[in-house]
């Protein structure tokens, strides 16, 4: 059994336990208080509607809250202290493909990695699409830190990656249509990125 659905059983008992023991939680329906997900990824269809009334995020009343980040996964970035590099690449994006399931990311990683690697995007444009099973000389982290846009693909869900790239100073790309990246209700992210069609 997926340790997801482990997760899923225990945040429900933690709802149900705080609802016990704590009866204002439902004075008002539990919309007076905060219940964080840390990520969608390997979310089990119907997870959300477990412990809420939704299907998933609704923009008119839900936060996007940013994500936690082991101080590692920040090394390179020069908004964290580190000398910037001259951003010698045009672009990355280097995360899961999964070629056997395009339900993943509505096939959008699988068509963009095909174009790039059949076409050699790195040689001849300087656009690096990886899946984490190839072995780069640079880090995430460093890849980011010396390109000058980063790639936000729809992947299972909204993605960190909008996030990742505003910290390492790299323009985001978005190509996930119909998903609110994070700070969507903050920012006009027209106005820090540039959005694509899947």
């Amino acid at each position: 059994m997926p340790r997801i659905l482990h997760a899923t059983g225990m945040l429900e008992e933690a709802q149900n336990w705080i609802q016990v023991h704590y009866p204002y939680w439902d004075r008002k329906g539990g919309r007076d208080h905060i219940w964080e997900y840390q990520h969608p990824l390997w979310l089990p269809k119907g997870h959300l509607r477990r412990l809420t009334k939704g299907p998933c995020y609704d923009p008119s009343k839900d936060l996007l809250v940013p994500a936690m980040h082991s101080p590692d996964t920040l090394r390179a970035s020069p908004l964290m202290g580190k000398a910037p590099v001259p951003r010698t690449r045009l672009a990355i994006f280097k995360g899961r493909m999964q070629f056997h399931d395009l339900r993943y990311s509505r096939g959008t990683r699988q068509r963009l990695a095909k174009r790039a690697w059949q076409d050699d995007w790195d040689r001849r444009h300087g656009i690096l699409v990886a899946d984490h099973g190839n072995k780069t000389r640079k880090s995430y982290s460093e890849l980011m830190a010396s390109s000058v846009f980063c790639l936000a693909i729809i992947g299972d869900g909204w993605t960190t990656r909008v996030e990742d790239a505003m910290l390492h100073g790299c323009i985001p790309v978005l190509i996930m249509d119909g998903v609110d990246p994070i700070y969507a209700n903050l920012i006009n992210e027209t106005d820090i990125s540039s959005a694509d069609r899947e």
